[in-house]
C-alpha cells in the first residue's frame, strides 16, 4: 500500500515529484474513484487538463466496455486485497481516440493507515502494443505462405573445408512442400551427402558462391540423386554472411522441360512442313488502341511462301504491322481479321491487295488471344480470267442494247477498263494518211487524264508502224522498250508508262486502234491481250453493223420525208368549181382538221381580213398569168389559230377549167423572229441612246468642276466605269431590270476592299434608267467616304440599307434608302458643290415624291433618299 500521510511538509514534496513526472500519467481518486488530482503526464497522455478532471469519475477514460463490466471497480478491489493491481487494456484520450496503456492501481493510506482513496499509474504503450500486433500478423501470414506454396522451400547451413571450399551443406528448416518436390523425407538436421551421397558439386558450389557473395541467384539445374529431376531455382544468403546459411525457394520443373524438349521436336518437325507449304501462312496479332478497337495488325511469323505470293522478303516482316508494311492497304484486311479474334469465327475470303495487284484466296481462323492464323493462295490470274469472261458477257449485253454507233466504243472502253483496272481505254480512227489518229472520247479512272483529241501516230513512239503493219503493240514499260524508251516525255505527261494497242484493218489498211494505257507498270499476259483484241474486234464488228442500219434507217427516213414532208403543203382548186384538194400540211396551214370538207365560203374566211384585199389582188394578177408569190395571214378554221403562211403556186388551164395549183408553207415562226428582232432593234437604240446622254450629262458636269484635268480624268473614268457596271448588272440577268444588292455592291466596290460597307435589305429589282442613277449615287457617296469621310480611316464603316413602306401622302410603295457613316471624322458641307454633291442632292430624280436629306452629322454623314418604288421598276425609270 502506498503511505502518502503528510509529515513535515511531505505532503507537498509527494505532490511535487508527482507533478514532475510527465511519462507516466498518475491519478489520485478518493475511495469512490472520483479524481483528486491529476499530474502533467495525466494531461499529456490523456488530453484533459487537471481542472477539467478534478471532481470527476475516474471512469471517464476507461472504455464504453470497460465501464459496462466495471472494470474500475475489479481494479480497485484487486488492489485492496493483493496491495495493486496490474493490468494492460484500452483507455480512452479525450478526443475519443484510444490508446494501449499499461496500468497499475494501488490503494492509498491516511497517518492512522486509514483507507482513503486509490492512485492509478498509466503508461501509453500504444506504439509497442502496435508493432506487436504487426510483428504476430506478419509471422502468421509468412507461416501459412511457408506452409502453403506449391514451391519447396528450405534453409541451408552450408560446410566449407580448410581452403574455404563449399562441400557439403545440412537443412536448418524446410516446408510440407519440400517433401514433394525431393521425395526427401525428415531432413532437418541432416547433411545432404549423407542423404544423396551422390549429389552434384556444382550444387554446393552455387550456394557456397551465393553466401560468400551474398548476392541471390536464380538458375535451373539438374539432380540425378533426386531422381532425375530439374529444377528451377531462386537462392539468396540469409542472417550474416560469416554464418553461411542460405534460403532455397525451388520448383520441379521436370514436366516442363520435357514438355518444352517435345515441343521443340515438334516444332521442329511442324517448322519442315511450315517451310515447305506451298500456301502462304501468317500468324497475327491484332494492335489495339487506347479504347481497345482494333486499328491494325502484326505480322508474328510467316513462311518461305508469303514471300514467294506477295513479293516480299519474309526476314524484313516480323514484327511489323500490315499498315506499315503495306501502306494503303484496304481496311477490310484489317477488319476482317479483327472480326475473326472478337468472334471466335473463322471465315474465307477472296479479296484484292490494290497496292500489290495481286488477288487471294485463304481463311483466317482465331488462336488464342489476340492472334490469328491465315493460310491463303494468290489467285491473281483466277479472278482476272472470271472477270475478264464476264466482262466479254456484259459487253455483248451492252453493244446489243445500243442504238446509237457512237455511243458504243465509249460503253466498251468503260467495260474493259473496269475490268483489267487499268487508268484509260479509248478507241480512235486513224485517217487516210496513216499519220492524223483522231479520239472522239475515252473512259478515263478517277483523275486520270482524257485522250480525247486529234494527234500524230509518230509523235508517241516508233511503234506507229507496228500499227500500220496491222500488228499489236503491247509495252509493259515504256521506259525499257527500245520503241518508246528514247523518248517517253510525250507519254508519261498524258499518264502513260504501260500500254496496248490493238489495230482494226480493214481491206488492208488500218482504219482504227483500240488502246489501254495506265501510269504503272503493267506485266501484260497473253490473256488480256487475248482479252482486249477479242473485244475490240467485237466492238468494231457491231459499231459498223450498227452504223451501217442506222445510215441505212437515216437514207430510207430522209426519202420518206423528203417525199412525204418537206414541211411544204401542196394544195389544187378548182376556180370553176371551187372544189379543193390538199394534204395534211396545207390544212394545218389553214388551221382546218383533218377529214372537214370546206366549202367556198369557208375557204375564204381562212383568209385574215386585213389582207384579204392584198390576196385578191395578187388572185387576179395569177389569172392574168403571173405568178402567185405571197406572204400573208390566215385565221385557223378550226383552231381559229393566226399564222403567217407563204403561198407560191400558179393559174393552169383554159378559160372554164383553169386550177390554181401550189405548195403552202407555215412561216409563223419566221415572222416571230423578224418581227422579235425589229423590236430588239428600236429598244437598242433607246437604250444607246440614253446611255449617250447620261455619258454626256457626266462629262460635262464632271469636266465643269474639275479644277485640273488628272482629277477630270480619273473622276470621269471612276463614273463611267460605275455605269458601265451597272449595266453588266442589267444584263447579266438577261432581264431589264437590275437588283438593288447587286448593283450599289457593284458601285461601291472599287473603293471597299476590306469590305468595310455593310448592306441590308430585302432583294429589289429596279429598272433600267433607277439603275444607272442609283449606282452613280452609291459611287459619288463611296467616293466621298473615302476622301473625307469614314472611309478614310481604318475604324470607319459605312451602313447601307432600304426596306420598302406605304408613303403616308401617295398612299403606295415606297424605297426608302438610308447611307450612314460611323467611327469617321464628323461630317461637314462642302464649300463649294460639284457634279458629285449635285448628283446625291438630286436623288432617284423623276419619281413622284421623292425626296433626299443630307445630315453632315458630328459623328459621321447620314444620307437618306425616298422614291416611288412603282416608278423605279418602270421600264424606262
Amino acid at each position: 500500500m502506498t503511505d502518502l500521510r503528510p509529515t513535515d511538509g511531505r505532503e507537498l514534496r509527494n505532490r511535487q515529484i508527482i507533478q514532475s513526472i510527465t511519462e507516466f500519467a498518475i491519478i489520485v481518486t478518493d475511495r469512490d474513484g472520483i479524481i483528486t488530482d491529476w499530474n502533467t503526464g495525466a494531461e499529456q497522455i490523456l488530453g484533459w487538463t487537471r481542472a477539467e478532471m478534478i471532481g470527476r469519475s475516474a471512469e471517464a477514460f476507461f472504455t464504453p466496455e470497460d465501464r459496462l463490466k466495471g472494470q474500475i471497480d475489479r481494479e480497485m478491489m484487486a488492489s485492496l486485497q493483493t496491495g495493486r493491481g496490474i493490468d494492460e487494456r484500452w483507455h480512452l484520450h479525450k478526443d475519443g481516440s484510444c490508446f494501449w496503456a499499461s496500468g497499475e492501481m494501488m490503494p492509498l493510506l491516511d497517518e492512522a493507515g486509514e483507507h482513503t482513496g486509490f492512485v492509478k499509474v498509466l503508461r501509453d504503450r500504444t506504439e509497442q502494443r502496435l508493432a506487436g500486433e504487426a510483428l504476430e500478423a506478419s509471422e502468421r501470414r509468412y507461416r501459412s505462405l511457408y506452409d502453403a506454396i506449391d514451391e519447396g522451400f528450405c534453409i541451408l547451413d552450408l560446410r566449407f573445408d580448410d581452403d574455404g571450399h563449399p562441400i557439403d551443406y545440412r537443412f536448418l528448416e524446410v516446408n510440407p512442400a519440400f517433401e514433394r518436390q525431393t521425395g526427401l523425407k525428415g531432413v532437418v538436421g541432416q547433411w545432404m551427402k549423407s542423404l544423396a551421397p551422390g549429389h552434384e558439386a556444382y550444387w554446393f558450389e552455387i550456394y557456397g558462391r551465393i553466401s560468400r557473395s551474398g548476392k541471390a541467384e536464380r538458375f535451373e539445374q539438374f539432380a540425378n540423386e533426386l531422381g532425375g529431376r530439374w529444377y528451377e531455382v531462386y537462392a539468396y544468403p540469409v542472417g550474416d554472411r560469416s554464418d553461411g546459411q542460405v534460403a532455397v525457394l525451388f520448383n520441379d520443373v521436370s514436366q516442363r522441360r520435357h514438355d518444352i524438349q517435345a515441343l521443340a521436336e515438334s516444332e521442329e518437325k511442324w517448322r519442315g512442313l511450315f517451310e515447305n507449304l506451298e500456301e502462304g501462312f501468317i500468324l497475327g496479332k491484332v494492335q489495339r488502341d487506347a479504347s481497345g478497337r482494333v486499328v491494325d495488325w502484326r505480322y508474328e511469323e510467316v513462311n518461305d511462301a508469303w514471300g514467294k505470293l506477295v513479293g516480299i522478303e519474309p526476314s524484313t516482316v516480323v514484327g511489323r504491322t500490315v499498315r506499315d508494311l503495306i501502306p494503303g492497304v484496304e481496311d477490310a484486311w484489317v477488319n476482317e481479321f479483327a472480326q475473326v479474334v472478337e468472334t471466335g469465327q473463322a471465315i474465307r475470303f477472296t479479296r484484292k491487295v490494290d497496292t500489290l495487284s495481286r488477288w487471294y484466296d485463304g481463311t483466317c481462323q482465331p488462336v488464342a488471344g489476340d492472334r490469328f492464323s491465315v493460310i491463303f493462295v494468290e489467285v491473281t490470274e483466277r479472278v482476272r480470267s472470271e472477270v475478264r469472261s464476264k466482262a466479254l458477257l456484259e459487253l455483248s449485253e451492252t453493244l446489243a442494247d445500243l442504238d446509237d454507233p457512237d455511243a458504243m466504243p465509249g460503253a466498251a472502253a468503260r467495260i474493259i477498263g473496269k475490268a483489267l483496272g487499268v487508268g484509260r481505254v479509248g478507241y480512235g480512227t486513224v485517217a487516210d494518211d496513216g499519220e492524223t489518229f483522231t479520239v472522239p472520247s475515252d473512259w478515263t479512272a478517277d483523275g486520270y487524264p482524257s485522250l480525247a483529241g486529234t494527234y500524230r501516230m509518230d509523235d508517241y513512239g516508233g511503234y506507229a508502224k507496228n500499227l500500220r503493219r496491222g500488228r499489236t503493240v503491247v509495252i509493259p514499260d515504256i521506259r525499257l522498250d527500245p520503241r518508246t524508251s528514247f523518248n517517253t516525255d510525250p507519254l508519261e505527261r498524258v499518264g502513260v508508262r504501260s500500254l496496248i494497242n490493238h489495230p482494226i484493218v480493214e481491206n488492208g489498211r488500218t482504219v482504227a486502234v483500240f488502246y489501254v494505257n495506265d501510269d504503272r507498270v503493267q506485266p501484260w499476259t497473253a490473256e488480256e491481250v487475248a482479252f482486249i483484241q477479242s473485244a475490240a474486234n467485237r466492238t468494231r464488228d457491231t459499231v459498223e453493223r450498227r452504223r451501217a442500219e442506222v445510215n441505212l434507217k437515216t437514207s430510207e427516213e430522209r426519202q420518206r420525208l423528203a417525199i412525204a414532208s418537206g414541211e411544204v403543203g401542196i394544195f389544187d382548186i378548182d376556180l370553176a368549181t371551187g372544189s379543193l384538194t390538199w394534204d395534211d400540211r396545207a390544212r394545218a396551214a389553214f388551221g382546218v382538221a383533218t377529214g372537214h370538207l370546206v366549202g367556198q365560203a369557208e375557204k375564204l374566211s381562212t383568209l385574215h381580213p386585213e389582207d384579204r384585199a392584198t390576196f385578191d389582188a395578187a388572185l387576179a394578177a395569177a389569172m392574168e398569168g403571173a405568178p402567185f408569190d405571197l406572204q400573208f395571214r390566215t385565221i385557223g378554221l378550226d383552231d381559229r389559230q393566226v399564222r403567217w403562211v407563204n403561198v407560191q403556186g400558179q393559174v393552169a388551164g383554159s378559160k372554164g377549167a383553169q386550177h390554181f395549183i401550189g405548195a403552202v408553207r407555215d412561216v409563223s415562226q419566221r415572222v416571230a423572229a423578224e418581227q422579235r428582232q425589229t423590236v430588239l432593234n428600236h429598244e437598242l437604240a433607246h437604250r444607246l441612246k440614253n446611255t449617250l446622254a447620261v455619258v454626256q450629262s457626266i462629262a460635262t458636269q464632271t469636266l465643269r468642276n474639275a479644277p485640273d484635268m488628272t482629277t477630270a480624268r480619273d473622276s470621269l473614268t471612276k463614273r463611267i466605269q460605275t455605269l458601265s457596271k451597272a449595266h453588266d448588272i442589267l444584263l447579266s440577268g438577261q432581264t431589264d431590270a437590275g437588283s438593288i444588292d447587286a448593283i450599289i455592291r457593284s458601285a461601291v466596290a472599287l473603293h471597299d476592299p476590306d469590305e468595310r460597307i455593310a448592306l441590308r435589305g430585302p432583294s429589289i429589282d429596279i429598272g433600267p434608267k433607277a439603275a444607272l442613277t442609283l449606282a452613280l449615287i452609291m459611287h459619288e457617296l463611296a467616293t466621298n467616304a473615302v476622301k473625307y469621310g469614314a472611309l478614310s480611316v481604318p475604324e470607319g464603316r459605312v451602313h447601307v440599307a432600304w426596306v420598302v413602306d406605304i408613303d403616308e401622302t401617295t398612299k403606295l410603295p415606297t424605297l426608302a434608302l438610308s447611307w450612314r457613316e460611323v467611327n469617321g471624322p464628323p461630317a461637314s458641307p462642302p464649300t463649294r458643290k460639284g457634279f458629285g454633291s449635285r448628283l446625291i442632292e438630286m436623288g432617284l430624280s423623276g419619281s413622284t415624291g421623292g425626296s433626299v436629306e443630307l445630315d453632315y452629322a458630328s459623328d459621321g454623314l447620314k444620307c437618306r433618299i425616298r422614291a416611288s418604288l412603282t416608278e423605279l421598276q418602270a421600264d424606262d425609270a
